[in-house]
Protein backbone atom coordinates (compact mmCIF):
# COMPACT_ATOMS: atom_id res chain seq x y z
CA UNK A 1 0.00 0.00 0.00
CA UNK A 2 2.78 2.43 0.86
CA UNK A 3 4.51 1.75 -2.44
CA UNK A 4 1.35 2.49 -4.38
CA UNK A 5 0.73 5.70 -2.44
CA UNK A 6 4.33 6.79 -3.02
CA UNK A 7 4.01 5.99 -6.74
CA UNK A 8 0.85 8.09 -7.05
CA UNK A 9 2.64 11.02 -5.44
CA UNK A 10 5.44 10.77 -8.00
CA UNK A 11 2.93 10.79 -10.87
CA UNK A 12 1.24 13.79 -9.26
CA UNK A 13 4.53 15.67 -8.97
CA UNK A 14 5.56 14.89 -12.54
CA UNK A 15 2.26 16.04 -14.06
CA UNK A 16 1.69 18.76 -11.42
CA UNK A 17 -1.86 17.52 -11.06
CA UNK A 18 -3.83 18.72 -8.07
CA UNK A 19 -6.70 16.63 -6.73
CA UNK A 20 -8.98 18.93 -8.75
CA UNK A 21 -7.09 18.12 -11.97
CA UNK A 22 -7.39 14.41 -11.20
CA UNK A 23 -11.13 14.65 -10.53
CA UNK A 24 -11.62 16.61 -13.75
CA UNK A 25 -9.58 14.08 -15.73
CA UNK A 26 -11.91 11.34 -14.53
CA UNK A 27 -15.15 13.33 -14.78
CA UNK A 28 -15.98 13.13 -11.07
CA UNK A 29 -18.33 16.11 -10.78
CA UNK A 30 -19.31 15.49 -7.16
CA UNK A 31 -15.66 15.33 -6.14
CA UNK A 32 -15.00 18.54 -8.08
CA UNK A 33 -17.83 20.29 -6.22
CA UNK A 34 -16.50 19.03 -2.88
CA UNK A 35 -12.98 20.20 -3.67
CA UNK A 36 -14.21 23.63 -4.79
CA UNK A 37 -16.24 24.01 -1.58
CA UNK A 38 -13.02 23.31 0.31
CA UNK A 39 -11.06 26.02 -1.51
CA UNK A 40 -9.35 24.03 -4.26
CA UNK A 41 -7.78 26.43 -6.76
CA UNK A 42 -9.61 26.06 -10.10
CA UNK A 43 -6.96 28.20 -11.80
CA UNK A 44 -4.00 26.00 -10.85
CA UNK A 45 -2.09 24.86 -13.93
CA UNK A 46 -0.76 21.40 -14.66
CA UNK A 47 2.79 20.91 -15.97
CA UNK A 48 1.34 21.24 -19.48
CA UNK A 49 -0.35 24.55 -18.58
CA UNK A 50 -3.94 23.31 -18.32
CA UNK A 51 -6.59 24.08 -15.75
CA UNK A 52 -8.88 21.35 -14.47
CA UNK A 53 -11.66 22.85 -16.62
CA UNK A 54 -9.56 22.63 -19.78
CA UNK A 55 -8.78 18.99 -19.03
CA UNK A 56 -12.45 18.13 -18.45
CA UNK A 57 -13.41 19.98 -21.65
CA UNK A 58 -10.80 18.13 -23.72
CA UNK A 59 -12.07 14.79 -22.41
CA UNK A 60 -15.73 15.66 -22.96
CA UNK A 61 -16.89 15.66 -19.32
CA UNK A 62 -19.67 18.22 -19.76
CA UNK A 63 -20.95 18.20 -16.18
CA UNK A 64 -17.41 18.67 -14.88
CA UNK A 65 -16.90 21.60 -17.26
CA UNK A 66 -20.19 23.12 -16.11
CA UNK A 67 -19.05 22.89 -12.48
CA UNK A 68 -15.62 24.38 -13.22
CA UNK A 69 -16.30 27.01 -15.88
CA UNK A 70 -17.93 29.64 -13.60
CA UNK A 71 -14.94 29.65 -11.24
CA UNK A 72 -12.10 29.26 -13.75
CA UNK A 73 -10.37 32.20 -15.43
CA UNK A 74 -9.64 32.06 -19.17
CA UNK A 75 -11.32 28.69 -19.62
CA UNK A 76 -12.17 29.19 -23.29
CA UNK A 77 -8.70 30.33 -24.33
CA UNK A 78 -7.08 27.37 -22.56
CA UNK A 79 -9.43 24.88 -24.16
CA UNK A 80 -8.89 26.41 -27.60
CA UNK A 81 -5.12 26.50 -27.05
CA UNK A 82 -5.18 22.83 -26.08
CA UNK A 83 -6.93 21.85 -29.33
CA UNK A 84 -4.03 22.98 -31.46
Amino acid sequence: MFGLRNRLLVIDKVQSFTPLHQAAQQGHTLVIQLLLKNNADPNALSASGQTACAIADRLGYISAVEALRPVTENTLSQAVGDAG
